[in-house]
């Protein structure tokens, strides 16, 4: 790269250099306004609605087992499977922020969790809950890595 010029130390100034301190005084000059704080709050909004949600089920698990009349072994399926949906629903969203933008996971996964949150208070037969659960995780893993990323930037 061409140097614009030397500073003590003999290191050399780019001129891409030079135009990333001109990024960086121009974020920073805008500052932080209602912008950030409402993405702030949707962005970490999906933590707390995980955090709920895995929270609630685990409480509530003993007696969704009682009421569907399953072994322990399929109550641990309940809670479990949902943490291989979280971890495909992370890779899902690296795909779907490069793509789409950041927001798209993020909504997405609200909108998920909400919907199929509902699906899995009304079903009655286990093979259904195991597989809305798991969907479930997918749509919260989805958003944790979009919401990080969204926050940092």
């Amino acid at each position: 790269p061409q140097s614009i010029f030397t500073i003590p130390g003999n290191e050399l100034i780019t001129e891409s250099f030079v135009h990333m301190a001109g990024v960086e005084s121009a974020i920073e000059g805008i500052g932080f306004g209602p912008a950030q704080i409402i993405t702030q709050i949707l962005a970490h909004g999906i933590w707390i609605a995980d955090g709920v949600e895995l929270t609630l089920m685990t409480a509530l698990a003993a007696s969704v087992g009682q009421d569907l009349q399953l072994s322990q072994g399929a109550v641990a399926s309940i809670t479990s499977i949902v943490f291989l949906g979280i971890a495909l629903g992370c890779g899902v969203s690296g795909y779907l922020g490069d793509t789409y933008g950041r927001r798209f996971p993020v909504l997405a996964s609200y909108l998920g969790i909400g919907c199929l949150a509902t699906a899995c208070s009304m079903t009655h037969h286990f093979m259904v809950l195991l597989v809305l659960r798991f969907l479930e995780g997918i749509f919260m893993g989805m958003g944790m890595p979009a919401s990080l990323a969204l926050v940092s930037e």
